[in-house]
């Protein structure tokens, strides 16, 4: 049992730094999209599209009221922003103290769950 809750940590650890790294990307990725302007941005949300399995759940008028929402926003908000890369460099750093904070959640977990097992055997 006590391999099964380490081993469970170890998983959920590894998955929850892998998704840390996906997030710190994103923002890296969604930081040069801003600098090369609004146009470009625009232009690469349309790009994206959606999932197959998620165009059954959502309508394109919801994406692209979503789209013309968030380039509004980013536009209205563009000269009280930092420039984009210091806005990636803020994100990655919450980004690394929400995950530190997730691991000793995780640990704090699994270190009880040992707990409980060791006083449950004995």
């Amino acid at each position: 049992m006590k391999l099964l809750i380490w081993s469970s940590f170890a998983l959920l650890a590894l998955l929850w730094t892998g998704m840390a790294l996906l997030a710190v990307n994103v923002s890296d990725w969604a930081a040069a999209l801003l600098s090369s302007g609004g146009g470009a941005l625009t232009e690469q949300m349309s790009a994206l599209g959606l999932p197959a399995w998620l165009q059954l759940w959502v309508s394109p008028e919801m994406i692209a009221a979503m789209q013309t929402t968030i380039t509004g926003t980013m536009a209205m908000l563009g000269p009280w922003l930092p420039s984009p890369e210091t806005l990636s460099s803020l994100m990655a750093v919450l980004v690394w103290i929400t995950w530190g904070v997730g691991c000793v959640v995780l640990l704090g977990l699994a270190i009880a769950g040992h707990w409980f097992v060791t006083r449950r055997l004995a």
